[in-house]
């Protein structure tokens, strides 16, 4: 059973690549997965944007830590006095969290978090942000969110991939085909070129560059900046798809 996936991955991947090769990259995208998304067909269930970075090698106190945690809140815009605060502190882990609607539909978490280790291991203390934000139903916070996650990581000098992924579902159980066709279409959108990819009996994921796209990242010297993957679920009788950049960052 598992060769059987292997060949049928083997062959979806050619396929893919014989139908986009050529494609040319002159138009211009305001963001190209948006365009790869739209290729599927699929209705948005919601987006996903985050970034993490390491900011520092101090074990900060806990009012430093508010304290950047509410300058990177004022640069994405977050404020108000229906945000949610939570603070953890011990000898080994401080954290300050941050969460709350950014607008109606879209809601983001802030974390900072310093550690220290064990004398013993000879590691520096840390100190990390984290950036999680999720828009409901709409994919047209994307570019902003990206931009005021970025300005917030150099602003507490740190600097990390900025992933975002939008996840949208098509009625029913679609044949395998049906699968293959939209992730192809999605793929062809953007000039595409399938890299890798994962096939079993439940999920279908493929990874793939498109030079439209700005960022990748690289894997085993392949550069990756477009993920997409397909399952279906039978609780709600849809199948689910992910468009993710430069990889998919949330659970599937």
């Amino acid at each position: 059973m598992i060769n059987n996936f292997r060949v049928i991955l083997i062959l979806i991947i050619s396929l893919m690549s014989t139908q986009v090769m050529g494609a040319g990259v002159e138009v211009p995208y305001k963001n190209p997965l948006i365009d790869a998304f739209q290729a599927t067909g699929c209705s948005v269930v919601e987006t996903s944007v985050n970034t993490w970075s390491c900011i520092g090698n101090n074990y900060l106190s806990i009012e430093d830590l508010e304290k950047k945690t509410l300058e990177a809140a004022e640069i994405i815009g977050l404020s108000g006095e229906k945000l949610k605060f939570l603070k953890e502190s011990d000898s080994e882990h401080r954290l300050i969290k941050i969460e709350g609607f950014l607008q109606e539909d879209v809601y983001v978490e802030i974390y900072l978090q310093s550690v220290r280790f064990p004398e013993e291991l000879g590691i520096k203390p840390e100190t990390y942000i984290v950036i999680n934000a999720i828009q409901k139903a709409d994919y047209s916070a994307v570019e902003e969110l990206k931009k005021k996650f970025g300005a917030a990581l150099k602003k507490l000098g740190g600097y990390g991939q900025i992933y975002y992924c939008i996840t949208g579902t098509k009625n029913g159980k679609l044949e395998k085909d049906e699968i293959e066709n939209s992730i192809i279409g999605a793929f062809k959108a953007i000039s595409a070129q399938p890299v890798e990819g994962i096939a079993d009996s439940i999920l279908l994921s493929i990874y793939g560059y498109s030079a439209i796209i700005k960022d990748s990242i690289t894997v085993m010297g392949q550069r990756i900046n477009l993920n997409i993957a397909a399952r279906y679920n039978e609780h709600d009788d849809r199948t689910y798809f992910w468009v993710g950049s430069p990889i998919i960052s949330v659970e599937y």
